[in-house]
């Protein structure tokens, strides 16, 4: 089987290497020739070179794929999407051939592009959750928008996807963009999981006086149990590291959180569809929060400095506190 994929940065790189394991003939570019030489590299270590074609211009890519072809694209969201599906238009993909866009795009972009190019090739949508980690060894997969080409290569992204409990992580969750609907909501989601991880902190850290490294402990049993979470063992293992000097990270870091804007999205949509999601949208103003210090306005503004008072707090309280807490950021984020 052979596939195609456009854009070779730290998930590109890692998904294809996730493909070519599992056995997929892969054909790659990427604007940059380094990103192209890393991945040879990669692939040579690993003894799977001979399944790997790194291709100098989509042209190439598009004569070496049997028809019906089938490409991805990890590219940034936005024009870029539509400049490199116009490119492979001009290299000669057909009608029957599949364009799945793998990146954060906007499902709202996914529904405009279906219409925009369904005479000219199948556009195709899918979510890619668990970061580089996941793209390399499985992701969850979250596709739609096609009405045969997910046929000919579902049963390939069923292997290259996260199992559990013996079953794929990959689904095809419906028509036109959903899958990055689905993705945009479940980034909604980790917004106000990772607020609650970062308000328990918090808590733990100035309301009672525990150091980062007891903080991190106290994470990490937790999350040995019923909050067993990959951002909760992530949480635990950065508030554990220290420098030489025995400082925590933690207290390194600048206090200002970015986004991609999935989680804005989210809210957006909540909003128009008349859903309340108050713990993600607080999420949200929080990461916003974070970077007004440096306004005028924060700038003006001076506050004494006051001690935090410290109070007693039942770890296991806490525990189910949480616990309840990020139920329902789930349930209605």
């Amino acid at each position: 089987m052979q596939v195609a994929l456009v854009g070779l940065g730290v998930m590109g790189k890692n998904l294809a290497l996730n493909l070519i394991e599992k056995g997929l003939t892969l054909v790659a570019y990427d604007k940059n020739p380094d990103a192209g030489a890393e991945l040879i590299s990669c692939a040579q270590s690993l003894g799977l070179a001979e399944r790997l074609h790194i291709v100098s211009d989509l042209g190439d890519m598009v004569r070496r794929l049997e028809s019906p072809r089938s490409i991805l694209l990890l590219v940034p969201a936005g024009e870029l999407v539509d400049r490199v599906c116009t490119d492979l238009v001009e290299a000669g993909v057909a009608k029957e051939d599949i364009i799945v866009d793998c990146g954060n795009s906007n499902y709202k972009d996914g529904i405009a592009r279906k219409l925009k190019y369904q005479n000219k090739f199948e556009f195709a949508t899918m979510g890619i959750s668990g970061g580089a980690e996941g793209a390399r060894h499985g992701p969850a997969m979250m596709a739609s928008g096609s009405e045969g080409g997910w046929e000919r290569v579902e049963p390939w992204f069923e292997k290259v996807a996260a199992s559990y409990n013996g079953e794929s992580c990959f689904a095809r969750v419906g028509q036109s963009a959903s899958g990055h609907f689905v993705k945009m909501v479940h980034n909604g989601i980790e917004y106000a999981l990772m607020q609650l991880i970062a308000e328990m902190y918090q808590l733990l850290r100035h309301g009672t006086g525990r150091s980062p490294k007891e903080v991190a402990a106290i994470f990490d049993q937790w999350s040995q149990d019923t909050l067993n979470s990959y951002l909760l063992s992530i949480s635990s293992h950065i508030l554990s590291l220290e420098t030489e000097q025995s400082e925590p990270l933690v207290d390194l870091i600048d206090n200002k959180v970015g986004a991609k804007g999935t989680g804005l999205w989210t809210a957006q949509n909540a909003l128009e569809l008349g859903i309340a999601v108050p713990s993600l949208v607080a999420a949200v103003q929080a990461r916003h929060l974070t970077n007004t210090i440096d306004t005028h306005a924060a700038k003006e503004m001076t506050y004494a400095n006051k001690t935090t008072i410290k109070v007693d707090v039942d770890l296991e309280e806490l525990k189910d506190a949480f616990y309840l807490a990020s139920l329902l950021s789930i349930v209605k984020v």
